[in-house]
């Protein structure tokens, strides 16, 4: 493999990895939002049309759904910042 094989190949990588990033940023905006929506009896419009994958639970956010959450978490210390990541998105509201 040359250079420009191994540099596509990262510039590839990069592109794939920001597009799950902004998909994931995007999934928690729409989580966030029909969250509030249930606790505060708002009516947000949830935006599950900004990617890919939101789009796919279309029928779920647009009907008056309930959340519930199924997180994994490692109890490896090594993992422990990613832990707590996961953490905050499912429970936004509890310090810990």
């Amino acid at each position: 493999m040359n250079i420009q094989h191994f540099l596509l190949d990262n510039l590839k990588m990069t592109f794939l990895a920001g597009n799950i990033n902004n998909s994931l940023m995007i999934l928690k905006i729409c989580l966030e939002t029909l969250r509030e929506n249930q606790m505060l009896g708002t009516k947000k419009l949830v935006p599950y049309r900004d990617s890919k994958l939101t789009y796919l639970f279309k029928n779920f956010f647009e009907r008056e759904s309930c959340v519930h959450a199924l997180v994994c978490l490692n109890p490896r210390v090594a993992d422990f910042d990613e832990t707590i990541v996961s953490e905050t998105i499912v429970t936004p509201d509890i310090d810990l």
